[in-house]
């Protein structure tokens, strides 16, 4: 992109880093060097009993698998890719926010290796990615990954900003947060850390 593209010298390309919200979390953990198993987060879930159908605003996303298979090349070059090591060598460090059940596929072996900083940012509150699950597991297998909590009641939606559509807000869970929670400083408090990351 940086060559052919109007942002062509005005890249440094020796500074690139990745940062990511949820599955977008997984995404950039895996362009760290982090190699998915397909088997191994099947078992997990299996031995956990959590529900493979997806998250909260898209329970039924798992059952859409099979026909994506069909008719997404896309989405068949992604899911076939299981067990290749996706490392982006350009990225120079990654902020993985919230990071969810899928990256129990990531192999205990391809995590260790993960050599470029890494920061995980979690809400203690999180109920979609619960953080002993998944981003203290993720520390565990690398104790280079840095953990940080923006707060004990903040929850996985409160990293999403608010609709334009206010009338949206009322009683919509994914909108919703503690009443101790500000949402507006959990942004800017993330914002501050990612930046401080990946500087």
């Amino acid at each position: 992109m940086h060559e052919d593209s109007f942002l062509t010298g005005h890249l440094d390309m020796s500074r690139v880093t990745a940062a990511g919200f949820s599955l977008g979390a997984y995404a950039v953990l895996a362009l760290a060097g982090a190699v998915t198993s397909h088997r191994q987060f099947q078992r997990w879930m299996a031995e956990t009993r959590i529900s493979g159908g997806g998250p909260r605003e898209m329970p039924d996303a798992a059952s859409h698998i099979p026909e994506l298979m069909r008719s997404s090349f896309a989405f068949r070059r992604s899911w076939t890719s299981e067990g290749r090591d996706l490392r982006d060598h350009r990225i120079r460090a990654v902020a993985a926010i919230a990071p969810p059940p899928p990256v129990r596929a990531f192999t205990a072996a391809s995590l260790t290796s993960v050599s470029l900083p890494a920061a995980l940012l979690i809400g203690e509150a999180d109920r979609e990615a619960p953080t002993g699950a998944c981003a203290r597991w993720l520390t565990a297998q690398n104790s280079a990954f840095r953990l940080h909590s923006l707060g004990a009641e903040v929850g996985h939606y409160t990293f999403l900003d608010q609709p334009a559509d206010h009338d949206a807000q009322a009683g919509n869970p994914v909108f919703t947060d503690a009443p101790s929670v500000s949402r507006a400083e959990v942004h800017a408090a993330t914002a501050d850390l990612v930046a401080g990351i990946l500087a």
